[in-house]
């Protein structure tokens, strides 16, 4: 499946060439698993604008930079391949932070551990979804 792209209000279909095409389904689940946990995300309670509770923010953040690093795989093969590899680390990562129970995420990002956030369930069945794609 290729990304779309809206245009005029039309959502067009953007046709691109993989550097990994044995890579391309899965991929595109990522991607869009990836974008399903962003929305949980900006869900959540504590995601106001302007200022979203910083732990909500960091793993935003994180989560969002994951998701454009795939959607930007290099042409090279190679890179490609390590960027693909990096990205599934960073999701099995993504899934150890919001399912801590020893507060280090909140260590992490500056918030004291008292007040630490809690991750409502559709974040956390959203990164179990995206871990599913790459470890079935």
């Amino acid at each position: 499946m290729a990304p779309s792209v809206e245009q005029n209000g039309q959502t067009a279909s953007k046709a691109t060439s993989s550097p990994l095409p044995d890579k391309q389904q899965e991929t595109d689940r990522m991607i869009e698993k990836l974008g399903d946990v962003i929305k949980a995300i900006e869900a959540h309670p504590l995601f106001t604008p302007p200022k979203p509770q910083q732990t909500l923010f960091f793993m935003w953040d994180f989560v969002q930079r994951s998701r454009h690093m795939l959607q930007n795989l290099p042409s090279n093969k190679r890179k490609a391949e390590e960027q693909f590899d990096d990205v599934v680390g960073r999701c099995i990562y993504t899934k150890v932070l919001i399912s801590d129970s020893n507060d280090m995420l909140a260590m992490m990002t500056g918030v004291d551990p008292k007040n630490a956030v809690d991750f409502c369930d559709d974040v956390r069945r959203g990164m179990d979804e995206v871990n599913k794609v790459t470890r079935p």
